[in-house]
């Protein structure tokens, strides 16, 4: 079904070439995002959001082109929506009632959505009643509804996801904190949903909702690496600034001092500075390697690079005032 997609992602008639270009390139990248996507197992939020916004880009762009709406029911199958899926094909088919590609995607859809929810029937541990079942009558527990349920929070935060999208590295207290705060927030939520997945799992085989919520898994462990990558940052900006403040407290010393002895302490202090910056150096390098957005930090470092500088120009100054 992704193989039908993508070759018809890549076809481009002439009529109004240049006029719809633009919707071209973002079909054409949303379904390179949407292959990778694949390629990594589904196992990537971020991907899935970032095809849906080029799909319906490419919506606005040009409304009567077919492959972005199977593009997005594609995806919404994926997730198990496939109400919205259908949404999708039938605006397809609104522009092209007799192609064959959008009744194919139409009988896939619905074919997904009967075999999910047979194998939920069919996938109960036991025919007979087994003691957690009778134990759930006495409770008047409703298995099924539970499951329905279980899936439509998966769903919610999956939506939740794919539009917040992955936040951004940052190097500030507050930042981190809120970063925290989110991600408690969404690890709650995970929590809730595999604890009714416990329950559910008394009864009914629980083995595709638990496919469903692995993006929710990843984007949580990538979210904690945010999280750990921005108490990094924070700690590198605080030694900066550390370093920024002692080269200029002992670059006044070094303008003030009238005391020869002072001089080798100076330029052990110049030395430790030099060899702090060179410290700082690789770290940014090795941060800029993994595509890291490092304004704040680039910029206490151009910050401590001028107050050294001013540091050793100081220090010759004195040099030069006392072993005259």
């Amino acid at each position: 079904m992704l193989q039908q997609l993508d070759a018809l992602s890549k076809l481009s008639g002439t009529r109004d070439m240049q006029r719809h270009q633009r919707a071209q390139d973002q079909l054409v990248e949303g379904m390179k995002l949407l292959q990778r996507a694949h390629d990594e197992g589904f196992t990537q939020p971020l991907r899935l959001q970032q095809a849906c916004s080029l799909l319906i880009e490419a919506i606005k762009q040009r409304r009567g082109d077919i492959r972005p709406y199977l593009g997005l029911a594609y995806i919404f199958m994926l997730l198990e929506d496939h109400a919205q899926a259908q949404k999708y094909v039938r605006q397809a088919l609104t522009l092209e009632p007799d192609n064959p590609l959008v009744r194919s995607f139409q009988a896939r859809i619905a074919e997904d959505h009967q075999r999910i929810a047979a194998r939920r029937q069919t996938l109960r541990h036991s025919p007979g009643p087994s003691a957690a079942s009778i134990a759930a009558a006495d409770q008047g527990l409703d298995y099924d509804a539970l499951y329905e349920t279980a899936q439509s929070e998966i769903r919610k935060l999956l939506r939740e996801l794919m539009l917040a999208g992955l936040s951004a590295p940052v190097s500030n207290a507050r930042g981190i904190a809120a970063l925290e705060q989110r991600q408690a927030a969404q690890q709650a939520g995970h929590q809730a949903i595999l604890a009714q997945l416990k329950i559910v799992d008394e009864d009914i085989d629980t083995a595709d909702l638990v496919r469903l919520l692995k993006p929710v898994e990843a984007h949580l462990r990538r979210s904690q690496q945010v999280i750990e990558l921005s108490k990094q940052l924070q700690s590198l900006a605080a030694r900066l600034r550390e370093d920024i403040e002692l080269a200029a407290q002992i670059c006044e010393e070094a303008r003030g001092t009238q005391d020869p002895a002072d001089l080798e302490v100076l330029e052990e202090n110049l030395e430790a500075l030099l060899d702090n910056a060179d410290g700082y150096a690789q770290s940014i390098e090795e941060l800029q390697q993994q595509h890291q957005q490092l304004a704040d930090i680039e910029t206490l470092y151009a910050q401590l690079q001028e107050q050294i500088e001013s540091y050793q120009d100081a220090l010759e100054e004195a040099q030069a005032r006392l072993e005259r």
